[in-house]
């Protein structure tokens, strides 16, 4: 069953269409990976996926892209320097 869609998100504007909950109860929202901005890349995680790379995972059916891609602003963590630097583009 596809996602109902929020009137308040307009086309090209990404948002996410699923999410999970965590054993501790928080909700977590999941982003398309191809919906990063293209210098954004995550270390061992590719934009796409053959058909074989995807055994043992969970497929949450189709969902058409925004055609957009989200923005980030930098952390705390980054302002300060710090050596663990997550989602930062290389």
């Amino acid at each position: 069953m596809p996602p109902i869609p929020v009137e308040v998100h307009t086309k090209g504007k990404p948002w996410p269409g699923y999410f999970l909950v965590r054993s501790t109860g928080e909700v977590v929202p999941l982003i398309a990976v191809d919906e990063l901005p293209p210098n954004i890349e995550l270390v061992s995680v590719p934009r796409s996926l053959d058909l074989a790379e995807t055994i043992g995972m969970l497929n949450l059916g189709l969902q058409r892209s925004t055609g957009g891609f989200y923005q980030f602003t930098q952390g705390e963590e980054s302002r300060t320097g710090g050596s663990e630097e997550v989602g930062k583009a290389k």
